[in-house]
């Protein structure tokens, strides 16, 4: 959980890839990165970066919020490798994945 409206950083490096929201994840953003990588993150109130914009690790993306489908304001913090789900902790924590 985190408070509404909270910034969401930018967990790497990357371009922004996509921009939108559905019913489920909310207004969502995907990063791009290197070597196949992607970061996703759920639930917005507002998406701050621009589709294609060049992000630096740390900087505001997005703000915290509770769309689609949640119980209150957090974050859906994602990781993809090659399209496939890996537990964020292990790539943040720099273990073998």
């Amino acid at each position: 959980a985190a408070a509404q409206g909270s910034p969401i950083s930018a967990a790497f490096y990357g371009t922004v890839t996509k921009v939108g929201e559905d019913e489920i994840a909310g207004k969502y953003i995907r990063l791009t990165h290197a070597d196949g990588l992607e970061t996703f993150y759920c639930h917005c109130s507002e998406i701050l970066a621009p589709i294609n914009a060049v992000i630096r690790q740390g900087e505001t993306i997005a703000l915290v919020g509770s769309t689609g489908m949640a119980t209150g304001p957090h974050l859906h913090f994602e990781v993809r490798i090659n399209g496939l789900k890996y537990d964020p902790a292990r790539l943040l924590f720099c273990e073998n994945i």
